[in-house]
């Protein structure tokens, strides 16, 4: 995850939007986000996982974390929490993105947004491609709360930690738009087997 500018949030005002709503305090700290950003690092720099050695049956769990750097009305960065479970039978990948937090320029995290994403996809061998979809809320420095759809892309593969297939990695794509604007500059996925 690359460092990430101050967080601003610019919601046309519409009538259907009351003012004076309160931002919810962000989840995370900076000690935190650091945490993540160095995990995604560490994740980042694992070797690809060989095709042949994907397992053909079973599932397994994956946490993990979102985040990168966005622009638009809302610029700045963003963090989630990524829980996913691939069924290797099937090839399936369902799971969620919650506890989405933005950003600011000095690496402080900003607010919560409100809402989570829904993420399903796919793996063919050792490769990953997902989306992420739902709808978000914030609220901007006057006071008023909007909401957007966001439709993220996440494409990468499956890495060996400690064992073959025990993490993934990846970039993601896409945008939310609604009330509000947000596009994806630079970011990436990441989770480890539990």
């Amino acid at each position: 995850m690359l460092p990430i500018r101050k967080s601003v949030i610019a919601i046309p005002v519409l009538a259907t939007l009351g003012a004076c709503a309160n931002p919810t305090p962000p989840t995370i700290t900076a000690d935190q986000l650091t945490d993540i950003q160095n995990e995604s690092s560490r994740v980042s720099a694992l070797s690809a996982s060989a095709p042949a050695s994907i397992p053909t049956s079973g599932a397994v769990d994956y946490s993990g974390h979102v985040g990168g750097e966005i622009d638009g009305d809302v610029t700045g960065g963003f963090v989630g929490d990524l829980t996913v479970t691939a069924d290797f039978g099937t090839n399936a990948i369902t799971g969620d993105v919650t506890n989405i937090n933005l950003i600011d320029e000095d690496g402080n995290p900003d607010q919560l947004l409100g809402g989570s994403l829904d993420v399903t996809g796919a793996h063919t061998g050792a490769d990953i491609t997902m989306t992420a979809q739902g709808s978000v809320t914030a609220v901007d420095d006057d006071g008023f709360r909007g909401s957007s759809d966001v439709d993220f892309e996440l494409n990468g593969g499956f890495v060996d930690d400690t064992g073959t297939a025990d993490a993934m990695y990846g970039t993601i794509t896409g945008s939310a738009d609604g009330d509000f604007y947000i596009g994806v500059v630079d970011a990436d996925f990441y989770a480890v087997s539990q």
